[in-house]
């Protein structure tokens, strides 16, 4: 290839294709299982911790109880949620998918499981409850007055709802 180059430098050639990667696209550093497994490992470590976190905010949800608190439970399970998701997709794509007779079922795996739907639904569902909570600790730090006066428990429950 470098040797095509000088090749085409050298005789005087105005245009040259140039390679715009250094090895073959079937050459890869990883394989695709393994970077699916890894990122098994990854998500279900993600589900471990999550799992603990919402088991300790739940229980000490008695003792400090607050609005900043349900908000974070409720962070908490998207994040659980969009780990779970993600396995199952990781464990659809090292089976190689189900196959059923019934094409309306193959259509629906396909759409809700293989293309990671539930996954993208989690993601976006976090993103927005992460602005929620910056938006609830941002009014009640710097508009403390404000917050103690005008808010309520129902902005808690459409807070948690909304994502």
């Amino acid at each position: 290839m470098i040797q095509d180059l000088d090749n085409n430098v050298s005789l005087n050639a105005t245009t040259a294709a140039l390679p715009t990667t250094i090895r073959n696209a079937s050459e890869q550093f990883v394989s695709a299982e393994v970077l699916i497994t890894f990122g098994l490992v990854v998500s279900i470590a993600g589900i471990l911790a999550n799992t603990l976190v919402l088991a300790v905010l739940i229980l000490a949800r008695r003792e400090y109880g607050s609005s900043v608190n349900t908000l974070i439970i409720n962070q908490c399970a998207m994040d659980l949620f969009t780990c779970v998701s993600i396995v199952i997709v990781y464990v659809v794509m090292l089976t190689h998918g189900f196959v059923y007779n019934n094409q309306l079922v193959d259509n629906i795996l396909c759409v809700a499981v293989h293309s990671g739907t539930f996954t993208t639904f989690g993601v976006t569902a976090e993103k927005i409850g992460l602005v929620v909570i910056t938006l609830e600790r941002y009014f009640k730090i710097v508009h403390a007055v404000a917050h103690r006066k005008h808010y309520r428990n129902w902005m808690t429950k459409v807070g948690v709802a909304l994502p």
